[in-house]
């Protein structure tokens, strides 16, 4: 087995195991505002900076709990994917009719390298641009799906 293929397992192992077993990390024993992902709304409006506060805070959260890394599957290769967040973008769409707004993010994937901690050429990392959605309830501003 490759060392990638080994240090992404176990980082994906230790991530399932911490984000059942940490005490509070289950539905619903958290107020709002303490799940990664969620931004309470004073006032029931938001601005970008609140979006990309609660994806900031979601995807710091999740790569705390994963090694610093963030985790996904990429469907169409049918692999789970290594990254690291690169840039949120200031820019935060809204769709009126859904009352949901959407963040772009840009994330490098992890190599072999960036791994083990070996000198490389970074520029030639995979990039991928994903989008965070978020729900507006009126009260709390969520991450809805990635």
């Amino acid at each position: 087995m490759k060392t990638k293929e080994i240090i992404t397992g176990l980082i994906i192992f230790t991530g399932i195991v911490f984000g059942f077993l940490i005490p509070g990390s289950g539905q619903g024993q958290n107020s709002p505002a303490e799940r990664p992902g969620t931004a309470k709304l004073p006032s029931g409006q938001i601005d970008s900076r609140d979006a990309r506060n609660c994806v900031n805070d979601y995807i710091k959260k999740d790569t705390g709990l994963k090694g610093g890394y963030f985790l996904i599957y990429d469907a169409e290769d049918k692999k789970a994917l290594t990254l690291k967040l690169n840039k949120v973008y200031d820019q935060i769409s809204f769709i009126k009719n859904e009352n949901t707004y959407f963040a772009c993010c840009d994330f490098k994937e992890a190599c072999d390298a960036c791994l083990t901690g070996k000198e490389h050429d970074m520029s030639k990392d995979r990039k991928f641009d994903i989008d965070f959605w978020l729900k507006n309830d009126g009260k709390n501003l969520e991450i809805s799906r990635i």
